[in-house]
């Protein structure tokens, strides 16, 4: 008979209240970046709260009073149901939680036993929605995966890098191909002066931040595509930018200027080791020929 263990399900209504318990736990665990103190904080401060999101943050606690999970949830109106969801799920690529690692070990079938707990701890909501759950993750199934699940629309992409960029670059492109690209980065090198880097101040990554949410929202609308970043994404990405020194998780806004004007931007984060991209944005449509966007993929 598989012996559980016994874990204290308990809902938290404010992400603040458990910032030394969740950042011991992510900096040991298992989690994403999407499920990270720092990401859900920023998000629920700045967009989540402001338009009555109502947080509900999950944990699981052992005999020995340690955490031994974080699910970060929320509660939002979709229509006339309330539906609990991960927390920030609007711009989250992965949903995941936050796991001991011992806990994942002992426990084979997931939070399949305590999942009944956990429904019962969400009395609001009338139905729960998880989406984007990967399937693994380091090696260990997901500790949801035993429940009803659908395959996602979206698919992630995942590379392991090398010390030697240029050797990396030879396994994923041709010869031809690098040569292309070669010939390209000359061509809009010739076009005028340019620079690739980070902003030098709040200031400046606050403008950055700011024409990267445009500028990303106009390459959409002339593709007839719906831009998906809510109302708040500036201000929640400024946010992140402003992260104290004990943070697990660190931000950057990069630019590729041409003669001083802005043509791209690439942003992404590191957290554990791992670089995780989330916007890109593509400007001036007479360079699109020399493929400033992937100039710029390159140099991040």
């Amino acid at each position: 008979m598989q012996h559980h263990a016994q874990i204290d399900i308990q809902v938290h209504l404010d992400p603040a209240e458990l910032r030394e318990d969740w950042m011991a736990l992510q900096s040991a665990g298992a989690t994403t970046l999407y499920q990270t103190y720092e990401w859900c904080l920023a998000w629920y401060n700045t967009i989540g709260r402001p338009n009555g999101v109502q947080a509900q943050i999950v944990t699981g606690r052992g005999a020995d009073g340690k955490i031994k999970f974080i699910l970060p949830l929320a509660i939002r109106q979709h229509g006339s149901y309330r539906i609990a969801e991960w927390l920030a799920a609007q711009i989250a690529t992965y949903g995941l939680g936050v796991y001991d690692p011992s806990f994942l070990a002992q426990s084979a079938l997931g939070l399949t036993p305590y999942w009944k707990a956990i429904v019962a701890a969400l009395p609001d909501a009338d139905g729960i929605w998880l989406n984007h759950l990967p399937e693994t993750w380091n090696g260990r199934p997901h500790p949801l995966s035993a429940l009803i699940t659908t395959r996602s629309a979206n698919q992630t992409h995942q590379i392991a890098l090398q010390p030697n960029y240029a050797e990396l670059y030879a396994t994923k492109r041709s010869a031809n191909s690098r040569r292309g690209a070669q010939r390209r980065d000359k061509q809009l090198e010739a076009v005028g002066d340019v620079t690739f880097g980070l902003p030098a101040s709040d200031a400046e990554a606050d403008r950055l931040i700011d024409e990267m949410i445009k500028q990303h929202a106009r390459y959409l609308a002339a593709r007839g595509v719906h831009n998906v970043l809510e109302d708040g994404t500036a201000d929640f990405l400024k946010q992140l930018t402003r992260l104290t020194s004990d943070s697990q998780v660190s931000i950057f806004p990069q630019y590729l200027h041409v003669d001083g004007k802005l043509v791209s931007t690439k942003l992404g984060f590191i957290f554990d080791r791992v670089y995780w991209a989330m916007i890109s944005s593509l400007d001036a449509a007479d360079l699109h020929k020399y493929s400033p966007g992937d100039y710029a993929l390159r140099k991040t």
